[in-house]
C-alpha cells in the first residue's frame, strides 16, 4: 500500500509539472519520434510489470483455470459442468485463444511467460485506449497536448495497476464501451448498428456492461432515432445470439440469463475492499445475508434509479455532444459509492468515460482526483470537462 501510495504521489507532482510546462504550448511536433517513444515505452513497461508481478493470484488462477477448461470440455459443455464459472461466454472466446497460444509456444501454465499471455488482452487495450486519446485530442488541439494526454493515461499508476500488475479484464471492457460510444456519434444507420454490436459483445465480456445501457438509450431517445435504436438493439441481440450459440444445447438458451442472475449473487457482501458509502460504514466484507433479504436489493435497485436519474439529467440538460461521456462516469460512479456487492475495481470502469477536453483546469482536476483516491478507485482519468 505504501508504495501504491508513493507511485500516486509521484506521478500528480510529474503530471502537474508536466501540465504546467506544455499546456501553454501553441505549436506542434513534425517528426512521429515522441509518439513511438511514449507508446514505445508504455508497452515495454507494461511487459516489464506484467512478467515481474503474478498479478491478482486469486483472479489470474482462475483465468488460468478457464482456460484450460475451455480448452479440454469444449465452449458447449463448459456452462452445463459444475465449474465456478462468473463470466458470460465472451471473455472465455478470449482465455480459449491465449490458452492455444500458450500450447503453441510451450509455456508452462504456471509459469511468468502464460501469466504475462493472460494479462495481454488488458495491456493492448490500455494501448489501444491511450490512442484513441491521443488521436481524438489531436482533432481539437496541438499534437503535444494531445500526447500528453495520452501519456497521463497510459502512465497512471491506477491504470497500470489494474491490467498490468492485477491482471484484470477491465481495461478490455473499457474498450469496447469507448468504441460503442464514438461509433453513436457518427450518428449514421450503420455506425448506430456497429456501436449496438460492440455494446453487445461488451456485455458477452463481462456482465457489469449490463449497466451502461442508459447510455445508448439516452442518445437515441435525445435524438428521437427509432430506426438507430432498432438497428442498435437487432446488432447487439445478434452478437450475444452468436456468441452463446456455441455454448448452448438444443436451442435452450435459459442458461444464459441464469449465468448473469447468478453472477450478481456470487459476491453477497456489502463491499469488497472499495471504498465507497459501505467502507466508510465498516461493512467491507460483511456478509449481506446477516441483514433482511430486503435489505440488498432495496439498496441495488435505489442505487441503479439514482444513477439513472442523475446521469439521464446531466446529460438531456446539457447541449454539447460530447455530454453522452458524462452518462457512464455519473452511473459507474453512483453504483460504486452507493450499490452494495462492489469490488475495487468497479470504478475502473469510469476512467475512460470522461472525454478529455486539454486544458489545464481538466488536466489538472484528473491529476488531483486520481491522487487524492488512488486507492478507492482504479482511475478516474481523464476528470475533464465536458
Amino acid at each position: 500500500m505504501t508504495a501504491q501510495i508513493l507511485s500516486c504521489a509521484v506521478y500528480a507532482v510529474l503530471g502537474a509539472l508536466l501540465c504546467r510546462k506544455y499546456l501553454s504550448v501553441n505549436r506542434n511536433f513534425n517528426s512521429a519520434f515522441p509518439v513511438v517513444a511514449v507508446f514505445g515505452v508504455a508497452f515495454v513497461l507494461r511487459l516489464i510489470l506484467g512478467t515481474s508481478f503474478t498479478g491478482y493470484e486469486t483472479d489470474m488462477n482462475t483465468f488460468k483455470a478457464w482456460a484450460g477448461m475451455v480448452d479440454s470440455m469444449g465452449i458447449q459443455n463448459i456452462y452445463y459442468s459444475d465449474a465456478f464459472l462468473d463470466y458470460p461466454p465472451g471473455y472465455l472466446y478470449v482465455l480459449w485463444g491465449l490458452e492455444k497460444l500458450r500450447q503453441l509456444f510451450g509455456l508452462e501454465t504456471g509459469g511468468s511467460g502464460f501469466t504475462l499471455l493472460i494479462k495481454l488482452p488488458s495491456i493492448l487495450a490500455d494501448l489501444f485506449c491511450g490512442w484513441l486519446l491521443y488521436s481524438t485530442a489531436q482533432k481539437r488541439t496541438n499534437n503535444i497536448k494531445a500526447l500528453l494526454t495520452a501519456a497521463l493515461y497510459l502512465f497512471c499508476p491506477a491504470v497500470l495497476i489494474n491490467s498490468t500488475i492485477w491482471g484484470q479484464a477491465d481495461s478490455f471492457c473499457v474498450l469496447l464501451l469507448l468504441l460503442a460510444i464514438l461509433l453513436l456519434l457518427r450518428e449514421k444507420p450503420g455506425w448506430m448498428a456497429a456501436a449496438g454490436a460492440m455494446y453487445g459483445l461488451g456485455v458477452m465480456m463481462k456482465p457489469q456492461m449490463l449497466l451502461f445501457a442508459p447510455v445508448f438509450l439516452f442518445f437515441v431517445l435525445k435524438r428521437k432515432d427509432w430506426k438507430g435504436l432498432l438497428l442498435g438493439l437487432v446488432s447487439a441481440f445478434a452478437v450475444i445470439f452468436l456468441l452463446a450459440l456455441p455454448c448452448t444445447r438444443n436451442f435452450d438458451f435459459s442458461w444464459l440469463p441464469q449465468q448473469y442472475l447468478d453472477t450478481m449473487g456470487f459476491y453477497n457482501y456489502f463491499t469488497i475492499n472499495a471504498y465507497n458509502l459501505y467502507g466508510l460504514l465498516g461493512l467491507n466484507w460483511r456478509s449481506l445475508e446477516e441483514f433482511p433479504a430486503w435489505v440488498s436489493p432495496t439498496l441495488t435497485a435505489a442505487s441503479a434509479l439514482l444513477a439513472v436519474v442523475l446521469s439521464g439529467i446531466i446529460y438531456w440538460k446539457s447541449k454539447h455532444e460530447h455530454a453522452i461521456f458524462a452518462v457512464p462516469v455519473v452511473i459507474i460512479s453512483t453504483i460504486y459509492l452507493f450499490a452494495p456487492k462492489c469490488t475495487s475495481a468497479t470504478c475502473f470502469r469510469r476512467c475512460f468515460s470522461c472525454w478529455p477536453v486539454p486544458s489545464l483546469p481538466g488536466i489538472c482536476g484528473c491529476i488531483s482526483h486520481f491522487s487524492a483516491s488512488p486507492l478507492s478507485t482504479s482511475s478516474t482519468w481523464p476528470m475533464c470537462s465536458i
